[in-house]
């Protein structure tokens, strides 16, 4: 994790005084970014767009209601950075359907198979639970590694608070170390006035997986201009269990 342009923006952000207590806090992140749409392009991470699905993975459905999920993105694991904290495979998918409702672990779906991928479209006259992400803009998604630091509100928000007087330039570092990313896999997980892993047994060891912003240039809007974010146990992570992420959704 190249700590460079950390230190760069932390004296752009007058906290050379407290450039240690960050560095420290500092954990390493993978930021999504929006590139332009490539048609055509079997398996490229994405959000919008129709999912390039297996053969043996179904559009995903509430099936007690009968209703499909909306698709929202795909991630080509082999696109992303390759670091020692990187626990993902090698290779293989992501897909990310959602709904209304939150933790609901099955949303999220984690391919690691060899089958060949296959655009898989929806029948229009199929009926979907929400109606929060009709219209996205597709958009390739590209991946870059950063330093990412505790932002908005968290456990270890308040710690590095406590120590840092000035959670206003906190914040500010941590929009700019983002880059006007649309989301990020691993780092910090943040909540909006509570720490989204209150609720939880010991809550330390539930860590981000993914979290997808809200975006003008996609057409998505989650909640009040919010953010989607999936937590998961640490050890899952390291195990490659996916089955009990939690899906939250955190909007003012």
């Amino acid at each position: 994790m190249e700590l460079d342009r950390l230190i760069t923006l932390i004296h752009e952000y007058s906290l050379s005084e407290h450039q240690g207590e960050i560095l420290a806090s500092a954990r390493p992140a993978i930021f999504m970014q929006l590139g332009e749409a490539e048609p055509g392009r079997i398996g490229q991470s994405r959000i919008g767009g129709e999912p390039d699905l297996p053969a043996s993975i179904p559009w995903i459905k509430d099936d007690s209601l009968n209703l499909y999920f909306r698709f929202l993105m795909q991630i080509n694991l082999a696109e992303l950075p390759d670091f020692p904290e990187n626990s993902f495979p090698r290779q293989g998918m992501i897909y990310l359907f959602v709904d209304d409702y939150e933790d609901g672990a099955e949303q999220l779906v984690v391919y690691t198979g060899t089958e060949p991928l296959q655009p898989t479209p929806l029948p229009s006259d199929r009926e979907f639970c929400n109606d929060w992400c009709v219209n996205l803009v597709p958009h390739r998604l590209a991946f870059h590694l950063s330093p990412d630091i505790p932002c908005w509100y968290s456990e270890e928000y308040d710690a590095l608070c406590e120590k840092i007087s000035d959670d206003q330039a906190i914040d500010d570092l941590a929009r700019a170390l983002s880059n006007h990313a649309i989301g990020k896999l691993l780092g910090y997980v943040a909540g909006i006035g509570h720490d989204p892993r209150e609720h939880k047994t010991q809550p330390q060891d539930w860590v981000n997986l993914l979290w997808v912003d809200s975006s003008t240039a996609v057409n998505l809007c989650i909640g009040d201009a919010g953010y989607l974010q999936i937590l998961i146990h640490r050890k899952d992570l390291q195990d490659l269990d996916f089955s009990r992420v939690f899906v939250g959704h955190e909007s003012s």
